[in-house]
């Protein structure tokens, strides 16, 4: 384990430290602007933009790595992703910082892929799953420590923002110095939004719901709402960071869960977890009689039950809820890919991973707009009304499907593997650690293949060729040489050729257990 690790450690070492800057980036812009007495709405478009410029970089960096190579692209998109984090500290302008957050968004959306793109090269089917798990887990740490530098400095200074920044220009340093070889960059495939409901409406959904939920909390939403019920920076950096950590620890049993019944019904008890999540936080919200209300006096959620709840108890409710909300909340996105790779066909799952890449990259645009509204009008604990409804919805979901729908046999099913939602890159690694789809080849492999004379399989003389009228020839029949890989129609009969696999050949996917 020591070895794997160490061969891609300045890739995780680097991706960690700029992940840290940038979660305490998303946390700083909201607390920034709800200090400056912006309105929620407003906060929510600026988080929102983050993660238009995440889609964008998502769906576009590819082709500048690929151009320039992986160290120097880091290094770019690096510098550009320090210089925007360090202007939001020199003024404040709504539109300049929505701009401003879609380039960070960019920019943290082709660091990823680069990291990606070099832990998947770097590793083996046998050692991905490692390298994916420690990938994983450095993520959700940098996501969760880097709440608690919101504590070293006042969010109105500049200070905080230099320190976001110094995390980015930091994590140059590990990949310069790394005497790793340079990997490839493959091309990876997306299915269209439309072409993944057809496949799996629940799937698409459940990626999006996942968006919808952790995407608000995570666009700067989740930190606003612990500032609006009354808790310290410290209290707010500790909330934030308790749900990133329910995240990380949640994951693993969820999708073992799911490998060993219906996925549709792993899928509802999460969107159901989330839902109980969302009211255990709203009740000890309700104990906080800090808590801010809406200019309108209408129903803020907050403060309700300041009387019955002790203050104590209250903020055992809302750590405890915030796991909860959390880890299912993340864990629907991993069970939610399993259940479409069940249902793809052979060849199409990692265009199919791409495409809830982007699903879920829109509910994590939407979200935070959605929240912010809600927010506005009940107040701070609007957020997670906005949770418990799209948790409400999704599991109706989810049980719908699964009534109308046979399950998918227990034979057709891949692996669930846990992966984060970041860049179409990781679902390679993915995809290759369930053993559901082949590795893809590197592009001087396939080169040579093709340059290759091609193979002719064995001549095989059967001892009787049955025709098609039932007679038996006379003379064996030699069958016609092949070009090895020709698998267009098979056998006259409509029986299964040598090289398609005959009765070992896998079984085609159930289109019906959407």
């Amino acid at each position: 384990m020591s070895t794997v690790l160490a061969s891609v450690a300045a890739v995780l070492l680097s991706i960690a430290i700029a992940q840290l800057g940038n979660g305490m980036l998303s946390s700083l812009v909201g607390l920034r602007l709800a200090v400056e007495g912006v309105s929620t709405i407003a906060i929510g478009l600026v988080g929102a933009a983050h993660f238009v410029g995440w889609i964008i970089g998502a769906a576009t960096a590819q082709r500048v790595i690929v151009r320039v190579g992986h160290i120097r692209a880091f290094s770019a998109f690096a510098a550009i992703g320090s210089v925007a984090i360090l202007s939001l500290g020199f003024f404040l302008d709504l539109v300049g910082w929505a701009l401003l957050r879609v380039v960070t968004g960019y920019c943290m959306a082709a660091l990823f892929m680069t990291a990606e793109s070099w832990l998947n090269s770097a590793s083996t089917n046998q050692t991905r799953g490692k390298v994916l798990s420690a990938y994983i887990i450095s993520l959700n740490l940098a996501l969760a420590g880097g709440q608690f530098l919101l504590t070293l400095e006042d969010v109105r200074m500049p200070l905080l923002y230099a320190l976001a920044a110094m995390a980015l220009s930091l994590a140059l340093v590990p990949l310069a110095l790394t005497r790793s070889l340079t990997p490839e960059i493959h091309a990876a495939p997306r299915l269209g939004l439309l072409s993944l409901w057809r496949v799996s409406p629940l799937g698409l959904a459940a990626v999006i719901s996942s968006g919808l939920i952790i995407g608000s909390i995570q666009g700067g939403m989740g930190a606003v709402f612990a500032r609006g019920i009354g808790l310290d920076t410290a209290g707010v950096s500790a909330f934030v960071a308790t749900v990133f950590l329910g995240g990380l620890f949640l994951q693993w049993p969820v999708g073992w869960l799911s490998d060993r019944i219906d996925r549709r019904r792993v899928l509802a008890g999460a969107a159901i977890m989330v839902t109980i999540g969302s009211l255990v936080v709203m009740a000890g919200a309700g104990s906080m009689p800090q808590a801010e209300t809406p200019a309108d006096g209408m129903l803020a959620g907050s403060g309700l039950l300041a009387g019955i709840i002790p203050a104590g108890a209250a903020i055992w409710l809302l750590f405890i809820g915030a796991v909860i909300v959390g880890g299912a909340g993340y864990a629907l996105y991993p069970v939610a890919t399993a259940h479409v790779n069940d249902l793809v066909e052979p060849g199409r799952m990692i265009a199919a991973a791409g495409g809830l890449v982007l699903g879920g990259g829109l509910g994590s645009a939407i979200g935070p707009i959605m929240a912010s509204g809600i927010m506005s009008l009940v107040g701070p604990s609007g957020l997670f009304a906005w949770a418990v409804l799209a948790g409400a919805v999704l599991a109706a979901f989810a049980i719908y499907r699964a009534r109308i729908r046979p399950q998918v046999p227990a034979s057709a099913k891949t692996p669930a593997v846990v992966s984060p939602r970041t860049t179409p890159v990781v679902t390679v690694m993915a995809t290759d650690i369930s053993g559901a789809e082949p590795p893809l080849e590197s592009d001087e492999a396939m080169m040579a293949a093709a340059t290759q004379a091609p193979a002719v399989d064995p001549v095989v003389v059967p001892e009787a060729v049955i025709l098609r009228n039932g007679d038996v020839p006379a003379e064996p029949v030699e069958p016609a040489r092949k070009p090895a890989g020709d698998h267009e129609n098979g056998a006259a009969d409509g029986s299964a050729t040598p090289d398609q696999g005959g009765a070992d050949a896998p079984a085609p996917k159930d289109d019906q257990a959407r």
